[in-house]
């Protein structure tokens, strides 16, 4: 053994265990090798070793390898999130597989470092096996970028797709091209809210603000100091309260005292700004903005000093049942500051606590004029405190804040002689413009009024009464008005229009249509030529809008060829997944008020993001949800609590939630759902045909014939009964929903959008094989 050590590791035995033991590489930590050598020492050549087997034993406790493991898995879903890993035959699965073996096999006996190399050696192996890969990429760039390619691509553009290949993250370079493309190429604008790092200032010159006694009479808002809370006070009185929040640019509807609390405590409901536009909004925080305006939220007033344990216990004994914010004359030196956002995120999650300090207060008042002083005040309190703006759930009411993009849908939906008609796939944020465009539109200056009604499943007759019944609620119709016959409802609302106190304008937006637009069929669309001779009369009185899926696609297509004279007036307007600047706002402007920055060597992090979202509002909300949920996390998402906030993002963050099994489910379900939003299936046959196509024959693109002539070769009867000018339809509409794209320089020949959603469907070609003999099934 010895010899074999010598002659192998060219050094003694004693040697080989001090490396062992010592070495910073990882790759060495084999203890269960060294324990065996001492064992070898101790019995065979009877040498003392007690000390040595000691360090072994230590090195292996504080040496163990599960973070390696997690940290592996987490490479694995960002090496697939790159497009780096296919998974065809079941290879990542099979990576896994062999990866976590050996974790179990090492954990065992301590042969660590067998585990770090086996890692390390596949880890290579990704790189080296995704060479084609980044070859593809590295065509599709060199095609867009030929002078005679026909498109635009800045130096900028350019070097940011060449990072993106040198970095193996042939994702974003992939979309990359894809933005250029589409056109999509402009920079994102500065948001509002994100001029001035408030946070950063705040930090950085904390010093001044923790000494100051009294501000300067140059201060912007010297007002807010002299009204202040003081002291020897136990209560502030609902005068100086509403003034406070007025100077910090509150707006209140009303202030009153709350009896029966230890604390001195109001409760504080704000004013709905007369535009109800996201404009009118400075900062994305909902829960003191428009979440305020309805639900009342809580104002605590806190003398004398604390401690950060006494704060919370405080804040908790009252019962922590609204949004607060505690007002107080005490200051929290920094290193407090940092244990309370600690606590704040990871003991006190479900309602948000604003704390403002006097170190605080005298930052504001000094800095801050009152237009931007709520501002500023999100942007310093927030990070320290427990809030999720993110609600992917398209069911949760709308928050005006976070509601981002759209102008144009939005200014269709709105105006009386804009779309009727709004189509497009699932999670694509359709239902949210419609109750944006109630929201800015019922009730505003103008007096107009506008109702949105979820027909879900309603066919004519049960939609003629759901929207009779939403009508009568919000005190338009009379009681005795409701109705399932469209000629009645249709009359009665014009009736309504007439009478002295009716609205100027009224906008009926019916979501969910798919199954009344497929029953008015039978009705040869009468419903719908009722509603559009309503909104034939004159001034421009009335309005309708119907949102759904393909179904309405076909509807709005289909209706000319059908001699129908009404329909083919009806203008419509699809919704996409987000262009490139509102998915970025909707990513950076939320997270920026939560403390998360985005440093200038991990900004490319935000395009991985977008990425392997697709654009999609729901995806990309379902991701940074997870991003700020992890801060309730034990771990504290890995952030150091002494240097926290501002926390910044790291590639370490992104592969967490990329691995998260939640998020991955979501990403398919989504994907799926778009692929099956309409009974045709259409989209789903021509995605697996595509990924057909791209195991037998490449990845370089096929065009509408190609697809048709292979449907035709397997008797999927559905795409075969179709003529290439209506594939072609088909395959335009994937191209709107992000699913497909065009070929970089061949117009004629589609490609997957993204090389992850070809991934998806199916890890071999018997997988996709199967799916295709279940297309041939279908009638």
């Amino acid at each position: 053994m010895t010899a074999f050590a010598e002659e192998k590791h060219q050094e003694s035995l004693d040697a080989y265990m001090t490396k062992i033991i010592t070495s910073r590489q990882e790759d060495d930590h084999d203890y269960g090798s060294a324990l065996q050598i001492c064992d070898f020492l101790e019995e065979c050549m009877g040498k003392q070793v007690a000390e040595t087997r000691s360090e072994i034993l230590s090195a292996k406790v504080s040496g163990g390898i599960e973070y390696a493991l997690n940290s592996f898995r987490e490479d694995l879903e960002l090496a697939q999130g790159y497009g780096m890993l296919d998974n065809l035959d079941g290879r990542k699965e099979q990576i896994l597989t062999d990866v976590e073996e050996s974790y179990k096999t090492c954990s065992k006996s301590g042969n660590y470092g067998y585990f770090y190399r086996l890692v390390n050696a596949y880890r290579k192996q990704i790189v080296t096996d995704s060479e084609e890969r980044k070859a593809a990429v590295e065509e599709m760039f060199r095609r867009v970028t030929k002078p005679d390619s026909g498109y635009e691509v800045s130096d900028k553009m350019k070097a940011q797709i060449e990072a993106m290949i040198s970095r193996n993250n042939y994702t974003v370079a992939e979309d990359l091209i894809g933005r250029v493309q589409s056109g999509d190429i402009a920079d994102a604008l500065a948001e509002s809210g994100m001029e001035k790092d408030f946070l950063d200032d705040f930090i950085r010159t904390f010093p001044t603000w923790y000494r100051m006694a009294h501000v300067k009479a140059q201060a912007e808002t010297p007002e807010l100091a002299t009204a202040w809370i003081k002291e020897k006070n136990s209560q502030a009185g609902e005068e100086k309260i509403q003034t406070i929040l007025g100077l910090m640019g509150f707006k209140t509807a009303f202030v009153k005292r709350v009896k029966g609390k230890q604390n001195d405590t109001y409760e504080v409901r704000l004013q709905t700004p007369k535009s109800r536009k996201k404009d009118a909004y400075q900062h994305p925080i909902s829960a003191f903005g428009s979440e305020a305006e309805k639900t009342s939220f809580h104002v605590v007033c806190l003398y004398g000093k604390y401690t950060v344990g006494e704060l919370k216990s405080t804040i908790c004994a009252d019962g922590l049942n609204k949004n607060t914010i505690v007002l107080m004359t005490h200051k929290f030196p920094m290193p407090e500051r940092r244990i309370i956002a600690h606590r704040m995120h990871t003991e006190m999650q479900g309602k948000t606590v604003l704390v403002v300090d006097q170190p605080l207060m005298m930052y504001l008042a000094t800095n801050c004029k009152t237009s931007v002083m709520t501002q500023a005040l999100m942007q310093i309190a927030v990070p320290y405190a427990s809030y999720q703006p993110y609600l992917p759930s398209s069911n949760a009411d709308i928050r005006v804040e976070m509601f981002n993009g759209r102008k144009k849908e939005l200014a269709e939906i709105e105006s009386p002689v804009g779309a009727n008609i709004i189509y497009g796939g699932r999670q694509l944020g359709k239902s949210a413009i419609l109750k944006m465009a109630a929201r800015e539109l019922d009730h505003d200056e103008n007096g107009d009024r506008a109702v949105l009604v979820d027909i879900r499943l309603n066919k004519v007759a049960e939609a003629a009464r759901s929207v009779s019944r939403m009508l009568i609620a919000n005190g338009i119709l009379a009681e005795e008005s409701e109705t399932d016959n469209w000629d009645d409802l249709t009359y009665a609302i014009r009736m309504a229009l007439t009478k002295d106190d009716a609205p100027e304008y009224l906008l009926l937006m019916m979501d969910e249509a798919d199954a009344f637009i497929a029953d008015c069929k039978n009705y040869e669309y009468a419903p719908i030529a009722r509603l559009k001779a309503l909104q034939e009369m004159p001034g421009n009185r009335f309005k309708f809008v119907i949102a759904g899926l393909r179904d309405v696609i076909r509807f709005t297509k289909g209706a000319a060829a059908g001699g129908n004279s009404v329909l083919p007036q009806l203008r419509s307007i699809t919704v996409k997944p987000f262009e490139y600047n509102e998915a970025k706002s909707l990513i950076e402007e939320p997270l920026w008020y939560l403390g998360f920055r985005f440093s200038e060597t991990t900004e490319p992090l935000v395009n991985t993001i977008l990425a392997n979202t697709n654009y999609f509002p729901g995806l990309i909300q379902l991701y940074c949800e997870k991003l700020v949920e992890a801060l309730a996390k034990p771990d504290y998402a890995g952030y150091d609590r002494s240097v926290t906030p501002p926390y910044v993002l790291s590639e370490r963050h992104i592969k967490k939630v990329l691995a998260d099994e939640e998020f991955q489910k979501e990403v398919r379900e989504k994907y799926f759902i778009t692929l099956r939003h309409a009974q045709d299936n259409y989209y789903h046959i021509l995605a697996y045909l595509m990924a057909y196509l791209y195991m037998s024959n490449g990845t370089d693109g096929y065009s509408p014939a190609e697809l048709w002539k292979l449907a035709c070769d397997l008797d999927i009867v559905k795409i075969a009964n179709l003529d290439t000018g209506e594939v072609r339809a088909l395959m335009e509409e994937m191209c709107e929903l992000n699913v497909f794209r065009k070929a970089v320089g061949d117009a004629e020949r589609y490609i997957f959008s993204r090389y992850n959603f070809y991934q998806m469907l199916g890890d071999s070609m018997e997988d996709i094989e199967n799916k295709l003999m279940e297309c041939m099934e279908e009638q």
